[in-house]
């Protein structure tokens, strides 16, 4: 019965763990990042520094009237920023946790 307690804990806490996958910054930087969003017909819209590690680069539709997009992808790639951010948190707390123990 004991050992079926420890494998449901164990289960438990290695469901919670995040998991990513890919490379912590994005390849090239911010010139990177234009140059990528560029080759997709698309504008650079951020380039986002997550912690000391992670680099996010967030791209947008260009407009066919030659205006600026609407506030939507402002919206996008802001809430995209605090993701990452929560993320890299979360990330960093876990290793802690798991030097810890």
């Amino acid at each position: 019965m004991k050992i079926i307690g420890i494998f449901l804990s164990a289960t438990l806490v290695m469901g919670c763990a995040t998991t990513f996958y890919g490379a912590a910054e994005f390849p090239g930087g911010a010139s990177g990042c234009f140059e990528h969003c560029k080759s997709k017909r698309m504008k650079m819209s951020a380039f986002v520094y997550s912690g000391e590690y992670s680099t996010s680069c967030i791209c947008a539709p260009r407009s066919s009237d030659g205006a600026e997009a609407s506030d939507a992808g402002s919206t996008a790639a802001e809430s995209v920023a605090v993701m990452t951010a929560m993320r890299a948190r979360q990330q960093q707390a876990n290793s802690a946790n798991a030097q810890n123990h």
